[in-house]
């Protein structure tokens, strides 16, 4: 499929600069959406995201809401070819590049069923121009025969999250994970503690008073002091292939409470409070998940964040 119907250069249009742009005077590329896809913001609304592509690069953009209704009817899909002509873009303080689209025009000329070329990620192709030793040249700036020379020395160790109360390097978030414990759980973990001594059980009642407990039918959810804090990077967790979407819808929401404290409160069954370090490193490394018989109930779960 020819790209010749798509804006050369139609992505860097997007992001040529901050803020609002609309009106016949300012540029609106023609682009392809390559994917599309929905991601809950809370019990009434649903946002679509997409990625655009100008055939060489491609920008993930965020769908407005009152566009909702073109993706639901199928006007906006895969592969669908539109105009754009209002749309923002902005970066955060924490580096987080947004593009959103406000209004388009959907080309009912151009029908291709298929991917046009083969776009790459332009914030990506960014980044890692951004990390060259050449405080000279701006990206923009660039030819593509230019030689990159990059800096072998002085390699700094790659961002990691940690846990407990000292944080590593530049982390900006605390997420304090609670486990969730069941009275009959609580009882039973109390029970176990007490078999190590036996007289104090017996002068105190304990395995009778373990056993009326452990006959209850109600196993009323109650908060345990059992919490782990684990400090990371926004930026990490909200951006790349393997962001968080939970996380990545939250840090736009900055009028949150959590904000207040930079700290955000999860309660998870126990097994999924064990496996959040292993959701955690496949985030931040390239590493593969190891499922399990005894872990890969929590996982899925774990996948909603």
């Amino acid at each position: 499929m020819s790209s010749s119907m798509l804006t050369t250069n139609g992505i860097l249009d997007l992001i040529e600069s901050e803020g609002i742009k609309s009106g016949r005077h300012v540029k609106q590329p023609t682009l392809q959406i390559t994917n599309i896809r929905r991601v809950p913001a809370n019990a009434l609304t649903d946002v679509y995201w997409a990625i655009l592509s100008d055939g060489t690069n491609s920008i993930e953009v965020v769908i407005s809401t009152h566009l909702s209704h073109l993706v639901q009817s199928g006007q906006l899909e895969e592969y669908t070819v539109v105009k754009v002509k209002t749309y923002q873009y902005n970066v955060t303080d924490d580096n987080i590049h947004i593009v959103s689209i406000s209004e388009v025009e959907i080309c009912e000329d151009a029908n291709p069923e298929e991917q046009i070329g083969k776009p790459v990620s332009i914030l990506d192709t960014l980044h890692k121009k951004d990390s060259v030793k050449n405080d000279g040249d701006h990206y923009f700036n660039l030819d593509e025969d230019d030689e990159w020379e990059y800096d072998t020395e002085d390699k700094e160790e790659p961002l990691t999250w940690s846990e407990g109360d000292e944080p590593s390097n530049f982390c900006d978030w605390t997420i304090e994970v609670q486990r969730i414990v069941h009275e009959q759980e609580s009882d039973t973990a109390l029970k176990n503690q007490g078999k190590g001594n036996s007289k104090y059980n017996n002068k105190h009642g304990g395995g009778k008073r373990g056993k009326e407990n452990n006959s209850s039918k109600n196993e009323e959810p109650c908060t345990n002091s059992n919490e782990k804090c684990y400090h990371v990077h926004k930026a990490i967790l909200s951006v790349g292939p393997r962001r968080s979407d939970y996380f990545a819808t939250l840090f736009k929401q900055s009028h949150l409470s959590e904000f207040a404290t930079n700290t955000s409160h999860i309660q998870l069954e126990p097994s999924a409070a064990d496996s959040f370090p292993a959701l955690l490193d496949y985030i931040y490394t390239e590493k593969m998940i190891k499922f399990s018989a005894k872990n890969a109930t929590a996982l899925r779960h774990l996948a909603h964040y």
